[in-house]
């Protein structure tokens, strides 16, 4: 893969090539070709930082050269112009089959050499260790020019010649074995914009192209110092045998970075903004692009787009394989930042996931599309624009706990995620109908358990912290305040660090989600129940029915037959009810869930019911039943099940209003 940028040793010079595959960055100059950087000064010492970005393969640098920063700038700036002199870069995106990163030093031996270079006698050493490069090492006490009358001093300069000879190596222009003199960065000269009064030292890696013993020699083509007020001794002070490493990290990404001292005096902090691992997503799914190609937000999808093809996907009934709908190559990976399709990898993943210790092979990839697309529809960014409705920007560094780490990816969507037989399920806080339904008739000793939350664990507001790209990536902070739960239970404030978001509306909605569900579901409803017990499972929502919540009047219970042939259905009760005035709907389990019908019977007290149409499967006896009239049985989310002893299950859960999510958005 070539480098985004590389050091052209040949040329003598640092060299800004153009933009490397998967980089997305441009160090071209107006014509597409190379541009040469030559340092004003002394030429400066050299350091290379090899970084691991990340478990490859990765997509790459977000803008390019934009997108490194060095000590908090950017390599370069928004006008396409470079903030820095004197470095190179080279970068890695992670596959398994990258080659060898340039300039990766393996071993160095330096050896010293503390001989002045006179003008016209040359200073030569051999080297025999067969190395790849031999970096030399220049200094000069002092480098400036003095006025013999006033005493002011001024800069000045000094030049000199590299020459490299091997009795196999045949230089360009000359017979084998021959002295080649090596172009150096700015021709030698060594130069002061200001005079220099303290020891100035500057390097230059000399290659040695072909193996066997090399001999290297330093020659001042400037006059010596006539007096006291030229100051321009200068030192061979040492040279370093260079072996470079066959360094490949596979399914690694690395960032390679040469740096001078001319600007740096010390190590900078480097930092990266990048498109992360590629991930697994369905054939059909169309990532967001992180600039859209008609302007806007970053890593979103255009408007035009979205209603064209729906975000992030194409439209259609998905077939269940992966792959990569731009090329139509099954199984390729994309990069994402949808959260459902990074809980997947995480989930899958024999090297840095659970796949090796887990059964992930009756994951629900249904459940996640269905996730990914309520993640990506769009929403109210709060900055007049729109956004997916959740996204994942995480960079996990440190060994976790496996259930742990996935639980805090589903929380990106608002979910929660359980381990049960070999089976991981995340299920996010949406909105959805009841899977199942309770009533006194179904649970042990016909009792529901109600408790509350003490008054002073009701937070009114809610500060989430989020890393803000518009800071620089610093953590940011959106607040949400409930004015009606102020007024009744004062300030009380909740602090959420967020996962993954670096979207200040995204934070928002989170600070909302966390606020509302605390004034509006913080009530919790627990009961025993036999087998209708083992069918539900955190997450998943439930139809309460308690008479003795509703003036002891009994609106639910057991089936005991259901004819379900003919016109209408017709469902034997196990107890009389009574019909009023108004319209009844009768809510029956089936095997396809629950189902919902239009009562035909008129007014009066019956344990008989005729039903509009028939059901998709006749309920089975024992199975339970809800008569509402007008208004629905409470909604619960379950958070727990709990098998007891024989066949008894403990069933938690916490109130579901299905308002709630209207507010968040």
């Amino acid at each position: 893969m070539p480098g985004i940028q590389v050091l052209d040793s040949g040329a003598g010079g640092w060299t800004g090539g153009s933009g490397g595959s998967g980089g997305g960055g441009t160090g071209s100059s107006g014509d597409g070709g190379p541009e040469t950087f030559t340092p004003t000064g002394v030429i400066p010492e050299i350091g290379t930082l090899q970084i691991l970005l990340s478990e490859g393969e990765i997509e790459g640098l977000e803008d390019g050269l934009k997108s490194v920063y060095l000590d908090g700038t950017p390599i370069m700036a928004s006008d396409g112009s470079f903030s820095f002199n004197g470095w190179a870069m080279e970068m890695a995106m992670g596959t398994n089959e990258q080659p060898v990163l340039d300039g990766v030093t393996g071993t160095e031996s330096e050896n010293p050499v503390n001989v002045r270079v006179k003008y016209g006698v040359p200073v030569t050493r051999s080297i025999t260790s067969n190395p790849t490069a031999v970096r030399v090492r220049i200094a000069i006490p002092a480098l400036k020019l003095i006025n013999s009358t006033t005493g002011v001093e001024s800069a000045y300069s000094v030049t000199i010649k590299i020459e490299r000879q091997n009795a196999n190596y045949t230089p360009s222009g000359g017979a084998q074995g021959d002295w080649e003199e090596v172009t150096l960065a700015g021709g030698g000269v060594i130069a002061g914009v200001d005079p220099y009064s303290t020891k100035l030292t500057t390097t230059y890696r000399i290659e040695t192209p072909v193996a066997g013993a090399w001999q290297i020699r330093v020659t001042r083509v400037s006059a010596d110092d006539a007096d006291l007020y030229h100051q321009s001794a200068t030192w061979w002070e040492a040279f370093t045998e260079i072996v470079d490493g066959e360094f490949r990290y596979p399914n690694s990404a690395v960032l390679s970075i040469q740096i001078s001292a001319e600007q740096f005096q010390s190590i900078p902090q480097v930092n990266v903004v990048a498109k992360g691992i590629k991930v697994l997503v369905p054939s059909n799914y169309e990532p967001p692009q992180w600039t859209p190609a008609s302007g806007g937000t970053p890593g979103f999808w255009t408007e035009a787009v979205y209603h064209t093809t729906g975000f992030g996907t194409t439209g259609g009934a998905w077939d269940g394989t992966f792959g990569d709908r731009a090329t139509s190559t099954l199984g390729k990976k994309v990069w994402t930042s949808n959260p459902a399709w990074i809980f997947l990898d995480m989930a899958t993943s024999e090297r840095y996931g659970t796949g090796s210790f887990l059964d992930v092979a009756n994951l629900d990839k249904w459940a996640l599309y269905s996730i990914s697309q309520w993640c990506d529809e769009l929403v109210d960014d709060t900055k007049g624009g729109e956004e997916p409705r959740f996204q994942c920007n995480l960079y996990i560094q440190n060994q976790q706990n496996a259930i742990r780490a996935l639980a805090q990816l589903a929380s990106v969507f608002l979910g929660v995620c359980y381990y049960a037989s070999g089976v991981i399920t995340p299920l996010p806080d949406v909105d959805d109908a009841p899977s199942a339904l309770f009533t006194n008739a179904n649970v042990e000793g016909g009792v529901f358990t109600y408790e509350g939350t003490a008054r002073s664990a009701r937070h009114s507001a809610c500060v989430v912290t989020f890393s803000d790209p518009e800071l620089g990536w610093a953590p940011n902070t959106a607040v949400y305040e409930d004015e009606a739960a102020i007024a009744k239970y004062g300030l009380q404030t909740l602090d959420y660090q967020a996962i993954g978001c670096t979207s200040y509306g995204q934070a928002l909605r989170l600070a909302k989600w966390a606020i509302l569900t605390e004034t509006m579901c913080g009530e919790v409803v627990s009961f025993v129940s036999g087998l209708e017990g083992s069918t539900v499972a955190p997450g998943v929502i439930i139809q309460v029915a308690d008479q003795f919540r509703a003036g002891n009047t009994r609106a639910g219970g057991r089936i005991l037959a259901v004819d379900n042939t003919g016109t209408n259905a017709v469902v034997t009760l196990d107890a009389p009810v009574t019909i009023g005035a108004g319209a009844y709907t009768l809510r029956c389990q089936t095997s396809s869930g629950m189902e919902s019908k239009t009562v035909l019977t008129g007014a009066g007290t019956t344990d008989v019911l005729t039903v509009s149409g028939l059901f998709s499967s006749a309920p089975e006896a024992n199975t339970g039943w809800l008569l509402q009239a007008g208004t629905t049985a409470s909604l619960w989310r379950v958070l727990g099940v709990k098998k007891d002893e024989g066949i008894k299950y403990s069933v938690t859960a916490l109130k579901h209003d299905p308002t709630k999510y209207t507010l968040i958005a």
